[in-house]
């Protein structure tokens, strides 16, 4: 079951391999980038695959042990959310967009408790 916010997903073996192969031959590499675990380097892909596919709407501007500082090009807006426990001061929500997208940046898993 995984953790309340979070879902499964379901893949065949062949792209289950394919991502575990990728992820075991660049892991030293990636744990540098804040890329810890399979599943991080799952998200990592997502999040790379939707910046392809979509306009930048929420950027990342900096991060650290307390919050990330993210830039909102939908509003023009700068927007800070508490990491620990995780919580958008700007909108004065745990459920928003950039709550979201601080749960899809790699770097913030190490540094949240």
């Amino acid at each position: 079951m995984p953790k309340k916010g979070f879902i499964t997903l379901t893949v065949s073996e062949k792209v289950y391999d394919h991502f575990m192969d990728s992820y075991m031959a660049n892991k030293k590499e990636l744990c540098h980038r804040g890329i810890n675990s399979f599943s991080a380097y799952i998200r990592y892909n997502m999040e790379q695959a939707l910046m392809k596919t979509n306009p930048t709407v929420i950027e990342k501007i900096s991060i650290d042990k307390q919050r990330a500082i993210l830039q909102d090009n939908r509003t023009g807006s700068i927007a800070v959310v508490r990491l620990d426990p995780i919580f958008c001061e700007s909108c004065k929500k745990n459920t928003c967009s950039h709550v979201g997208y601080a749960y899809s940046i790699p770097e913030a898993y190490p540094l949240k408790s």
